[in-house]
């Protein structure tokens, strides 16, 4: 069966560049939930572990005193050691309940480590894919509505322009090679309004309030971060520890979500940038005021120019 491509369908094709967007953003938007959850929980039981520690070295202590008010007591005179044995015995029976719950807490603390490294291999594997693969298809989209559009002006004395599919095919197989070019500061001015936001009713993962928030405390952290002091996520760890901020409201976690793994991502083929995470971060900025963000720049190669004879 011969099947064709009609032109009046250069619509769809737009409409499914901003999905892949959203699907992208929402997926790295997940991944990040996961990630703060998955730290809450390593935090906690590091807090389980070093309690319970405590607590062992507590029962020690008791236990200690209590065989020592024992010894004492059956090298006296009194006739009975009733209470001073009781002790003893319920201060070792603390001991070893303390002792296991130390023990349980450290178990757990090296299962939830290793579940956070796996997730975090997975977790990587799915961002490369989607920083890719997102990206060459969106391109692909983008050169072939455009080429659809020229040919449907040429053609509309005749009706609407058909395209024999095989052609579309082909020319979507065409290798694409982007460059990541790592994090750079970008001008904002340089980069479209980012569609489908128009005010603090479309901020659902975050707030606009804490998003602002996030965005006023980088800008704090940036004299720090461009002088190559504090130009890594253990830096601002160290910083929270100090002043004992837990993650989620701490510098760390800032640094993270503008250099680490949500970091906002574009494309960049010539001039033009196309935004694939971190899209309300930008237009946050943009109407803060905020004249450049640190962005991840993956860059279109030069040779690996779209087909222009496929259509």
């Amino acid at each position: 069966m011969n099947e064709s491509l009609y032109l009046k369908d250069i619509g769809a094709l737009t409409s499914m560049q901003g999905s892949l967007s959203r699907f992208a953003e929402r997926t790295r938007e997940s991944m990040q939930s996961i990630d703060t959850e998955i730290r809450r929980t390593i935090e906690w039981i590091n807090e389980r572990v070093g309690y319970w520690q405590g607590q062992v070295e507590k029962a020690r202590k008791q236990v200690t005193r209590a065989q020592e008010a024992y010894r004492q007591c059956q090298a006296s005179d009194q006739t009975s050691c009733k209470y001073e044995a009781q002790a003893l015995s319920e201060a070792i029976e603390f001991l070893k309940k303390c002792n296991e719950n130390l023990q349980t807490a450290q178990i757990w603390r090296v299962r939830i480590e290793k579940a956070e490294n796996e997730f975090r291999s997975q977790s990587q594997k799915i961002g490369e894919l989607l920083s890719s693969h997102t990206a060459k298809t969106r391109q692909a989209l983008s050169g072939y509505a455009t080429k659809y559009s020229e040919v449907q002006q040429a053609e509309n004395y005749v009706g609407i322009a058909v395209i024999d599919s095989t052609s579309a095919e082909s020319a979507f197989a065409t290798p694409i090679s982007w460059v990541d070019k790592g994090i750079q500061l970008i001008s904002l001015d340089n980069l479209p309004n980012p569609e489908g936001i128009s005010g603090s009713q479309d901020f659902e993962k975050v707030s606009e309030t804490e998003m602002r928030s996030g965005i006023e405390k980088w800008l704090t952290m940036k004299t720090i971060i461009d002088s190559g002091v504090g130009n890594s996520s253990g830096y601002w760890g160290e910083v929270d520890r100090q002043q004992k901020i837990p993650y989620e409201e701490g510098f760390q976690r800032i640094y993270d979500s503008f250099y680490g793994q949500d970091c906002i991502r574009v494309n960049k083929a010539g001039d033009y940038m196309d935004i694939i995470n971190g899209r309300h971060r930008i237009w946050l900025a943009k109407r803060m005021g905020i004249q450049d963000l640190p962005m991840q720049v993956v860059e279109k190669s030069k040779s690996d120019d779209l087909p222009t004879d496929k259509l």
